[in-house]
């Protein structure tokens, strides 16, 4: 979801505003990377590369920045395929982070989470704020594995001198989410409305989320990218869009037309529990503001979607 976004972001910079950015996107599955970006994909300016991110990556020629968002983010593989889920993390970021020092780029920005934080008692969460994570869980293979990322990223600054900087998101939601298969309640609500079914309610709905829309999620990532400092980290969240569950079904309910109904909790049915909230107070520093409430960015993720049904593609 992050990812393709980022790169329509830089497919729009270069067809609509001029720029003239070489994209080398690195994917095993050429047939869903197109179905992803169509014609796109065949641009001059794009290039795919198909390898395995846990392996030696060899890339010609120069390149100026990487970004590193690989990673099996759903819990719903947290149990099935949890080394799957921790390897990308792990391998993967030492592979970026080894052809970064290669090619001597201006920074590598990592994709990492507010799992990070673990369980703690605060309810806001600065760039400091750690509280504990059982590595003996099996869902802790994400939340390890992206703190060992992290780690590797100071590592490569520290003793080789690898401009890294890392962005750990939030609740963020829009037009790239893969709503048929995230089990996240939000995405589901989304699924609801867009094919006109009642959005149902598995619990009293009084966990609280910040939800960021995806375009002010993406704006963050290049203001890290190109304004943050090396080897820290920023929260990339809505700490203003702060939300309880019921109160975001009623407000996509009234978007997509839908009813609520109450049913009983099932085990398909993924709603963390309540944690701290993350805060974007350091983010804003750089300059970053919110430009999208969840009325208005959740309304534009679900037409997105009905216009996608009707055969019209993300990007024109």
């Amino acid at each position: 979801m992050l990812a393709s976004y980022f790169v329509f972001m830089l497919i729009y910079l270069n067809e609509i505003q001029g720029f003239n950015i070489k994209i080398i996107s690195l994917s095993r599955n050429e047939a869903k990377l197109r179905n992803r970006f169509g014609v796109y994909a065949d641009r001059p300016y794009f290039t795919n590369i198909a390898a395995n991110i846990n392996k030696q990556l060899v890339i010609d020629g120069g390149i100026d920045y990487f970004v590193h968002a690989a990673s099996l983010a759903s819990p719903q593989y947290y149990e099935t395929i949890p080394l799957e889920v921790t390897l990308p993390n792990v391998l993967g970021t030492y592979n970026i982070l080894e052809l970064a020092k290669e090619k001597h780029s201006g920074a590598v920005l990592f994709f990492s989470t507010g799992s990070v934080y673990g369980k703690t008692n605060k309810p806001f969460l600065n760039e400091t704020d750690f509280g504990t994570i059982d590595p003996l869980n099996i869902h802790s293979c994400y939340d390890e594995s992206k703190r060992i990322g992290e780690t590797l990223c100071k590592v490569y600054s520290h003793q080789f001198g690898v401009p890294t900087k890392v962005i750990r998101f939030s609740h963020t939601y829009g037009p790239t989410l893969d709503i048929e298969n995230d089990p996240r309640v939000f995405a589901e609500f989304v699924k609801n409305a867009v094919h006109g079914d009642n959005i149902e309610m598995k619990s009293d709905g009084s966990a609280k989320r910040a939800f960021c829309y995806i375009a002010d999620a993406t704006a963050a990532e290049f203001k890290v990218l190109f304004d943050g400092k090396n080897a820290e980290a920023y929260n990339i969240c809505n700490t203003e869009e702060l939300y309880a569950i019921r109160d975001l079904a009623d407000i996509i309910s009234r978007i997509g037309g839908v009813k609520i109904i109450r049913v009983e909790r099932t085990g398909s049915y993924l709603e963390a529990p309540a944690a701290g909230i993350g805060d974007n107070a350091k983010l804003k520093t750089l300059g970053w503001e919110c430009r999208y409430d969840v009325q208005s960015g959740f309304a534009r993720t679900i037409a997105s979607f009905k216009l996608q049904s009707n055969g019209v593609r993300l990007c024109r």
